[in-house]
């Protein structure tokens, strides 16, 4: 069976639950589908067949598949049996479980050391994988980000390795593209997109932070040992040590450098 195309011409009557194309089988208006699909469209200008009806299923089922799973694995609490290039494989009652992580916390874990991780279960068609934060600000970041057409959870990471969450929430807020650019695979459109679809849901109220909070001057400084030649990551673990009574972005460059060092 094909689908047939009917002519431009041919429209469904007010009271008729039925049409029919000169080359095709009378189809019902708005039939049930044992398919998935509540009723046929109600344009007359196609008339839809079991194979079509098949392949929208078919699509249905498989934009189903991507999509974040948050209460299916919520949570680990265990022990870090091994470091990966960009997750950690954690041991929880025997099982190991590999968990994708930002790098501040890669950078700073240690084999052995005890940690619980918030966690966002990502099933695909043919793979599932597990993201993992400290935070459940960071975690529900993530799923926000992931609401956005064309970010996927490592764009996502990507953004989260940027700053803080006040910082990031911040610069939502304030509409800075320049900022959400510099994460690897977001060009000036997809950043776009994320501030115009997330300024309103993206809020320092519903993230929780308050005035002052979202160490400011940190961007500037993370910004001066990237381009030092340090990793982002490390950089932003190393700012994470310096005391927050070290305020201008020169001396934490200076505080930060020291940590460094000695590494």
């Amino acid at each position: 069976m094909r689908a047939a195309l009917c002519a431009p011409r041919a429209r469904f009557a007010p009271n008729d639950r039925s049409a029919k194309c000169s080359n095709a089988k009378t189809v019902t208006r708005r039939s049930p589908s044992p398919f998935g699909l509540a009723s046929l469209p109600r344009t007359g200008l196609f008339c839809y067949t079991l194979p079509a009806v098949l392949l929208c299923s078919a699509i249905a089922r498989r934009a189903s598949k991507l999509r974040s799973h948050p209460h299916m694995i919520a949570s680990l609490q265990g022990t870090i049996l091994e470091k990966k290039a960009n997750s950690l494989v954690l041991d929880v009652g025997g099982v190991g479980y590999e968990v994708s992580v930002l790098g501040t916390l890669l950078a700073g874990s240690v084999q052995g050391d005890a940690l619980m991780l918030k966690t966002a279960h990502i099933v695909r068609e043919d793979t599932e994988d597990l993201y993992g934060f400290v935070s459940a600000q960071e975690l529900q970041l993530f799923h926000d980000l992931l609401r956005v057409g064309g970010v996927g959870p490592k764009t996502a990471l990507a953004i989260l390795e940027l700053g803080s969450i006040g910082e990031l929430v911040r610069s939502i807020q304030a509409g800075d593209v320049a900022l959400l650019m510099r994460a690897g695979g977001i060009g000036r459109k997809l950043a776009e997109r994320i501030i115009v679809e997330l300024k309103e849901r993206v809020t320092v109220a519903r993230y929780g932070i308050t005035h002052g909070a979202a160490g400011v001057s940190d961007m500037d400084a993370l910004e001066a040992l990237v381009e030092l030649g340090f990793p982002r990551a490390s950089a932003r673990h190393a700012l994470t040590s310096v005391a927050a009574s070290v305020e201008s972005s020169s001396e934490r460059v200076k505080a930060a450098l020291k940590i460094l060092g000695k590494k």
